[in-house]
């Protein structure tokens, strides 16, 4: 009897073997090779999981957080407090726990934690002393550790987060052990608490485990990017808005910052400096603080008035300006003249610029 290369030949005496279990069937041994069923392979499992619900709840958490040192009054529903000037963060904190009811998002939020940080280390002490970071694997339990450290790291920057006595009793500790290290333990303090340190730890907790925290913040890679096209647009900016209750504001002031900025310059809102009190003044107040003889002349010209603050809003551009007043570039420049004759300001200087902006306002 002649059989193919794939057939399986029995001898006439050999019993048929019995059909296999329907485990066996659908391969369930391979399977079991591939991804081991022991109990402390789910180690890796339970820190993916954990990690899953980090990000939720600090997703929903980030959703009322403001991470602000800017001193506020507290007008929460927390009694005792009521009343007290305190940080924009711990305020938000407050709003959290007692008019939102997220302290049970913030008690997940934490414990998950906890648990991410703990299936990791027990992740790896089980590849110690199993002797799986051996031969191929020795990058993956170099990354391993790696992580650990970055977690350990993002956990107590988000233990200061909140502002409160705790979190700034653990920041003095942190900050006492980093100036003791010779020679650039006083750098390394400094970076921690130094100056508006809330912001900045948030967004390197918001960014070190989910974004790997790239080096460059959003403002350097905004520049960055103005000066490597090489406009002539003036143009403002202001920090990253940490909720959507933010983005108007923040888009007044950098629009505040371009108007100061001369042709071809990126201006921060933050180096603005005395200028901002300007901004962030009452009405009443900025008109006395702002109007001057020419600027109030300029406002009985209605139409050069238009011209101005069409001409501040697009950023001193020539052509977008005579566009959006649908006239000749030669009679935009004419009008121009006359506003700088009229009001003593010169166009081209950018504090006489915000001083323009803010009376015309």
């Amino acid at each position: 009897m002649s059989a193919s290369h794939g057939d399986r030949a029995t001898s006439p005496g050999t019993p048929p073997k019995p059909l296999s279990a329907p485990g066996d069937r659908f391969g369930s041994s391979v399977l079991r090779k591939a991804f081991p069923d022991h109990w402390s392979f789910l180690l890796g499992e339970l820190a993916v999981y954990s990690f899953a619900v980090i990000l939720l709840t600090g997703a929903y958490l980030a959703l009322f957080f403001v991470p602000s040192l800017e001193q506020v009054t507290y007008d929460g529903s927390y009694g005792p407090l009521q009343g007290v000037r305190m940080s924009e963060a711990y305020a938000s904190t407050l709003h959290i726990g007692f008019d939102v009811r997220g302290s049970l998002m913030r008690g997940i939020h934490h414990w998950a934690a906890v648990i991410f940080t703990l299936a990791i280390t027990a992740h790896l002490v089980r590849g110690f002393f199993t002797g799986a970071f051996r031969r191929t694997r020795s990058l993956t339990w170099l990354i391993g550790i790696a992580l650990l450290m970055l977690v350990m790291l993002n956990g107590l920057f988000g233990h200061f987060l909140p502002d409160d006595l705790r979190s700034g009793t653990g920041l003095r500790i942190l900050e006492g052990a980093l100036a003791s290290i010779p020679f650039i333990g006083s750098y390394l303090a400094t970076l921690l608490s130094g100056g508006e340190y809330v912001p900045r730890l948030y967004l390197i907790h918001v960014l070190l485990i989910p974004a790997e925290a790239s080096t460059p913040t959003t403002l350097d890679r905004a520049r960055r990017l103005l000066e490597e096209r090489n406009t002539q647009v003036q143009t403002g900016l202001y920090a990253p808005c940490p909720t959507l209750a933010h983005v108007h504001e923040g888009w007044l002031r950098a629009r505040v910052a371009a108007r100061t900025a001369a042709p071809g310059e990126t201006r921060d809102w933050t180096t603005l400096g005395a200028l901002r009190l300007l901004h962030t003044a009452g009405d009443e107040a900025l008109t006395q603080t702002t109007q001057t003889q020419g600027t109030t002349a300029l406002r009985n010209h209605p139409a050069l008035a238009e011209t101005a603050r069409t001409y501040l809003d697009l950023a001193a551009n020539v052509q977008q300006t005579a566009q959006a007043l649908n006239i000749h570039r030669q009679t935009l420049y004419h009008r121009l003249r006359r506003i700088e004759a009229i009001t003593t300001l010169s166009l081209t200087n950018g504090q006489d610029r915000l001083t323009l902006h803010l009376a015309l306002t």
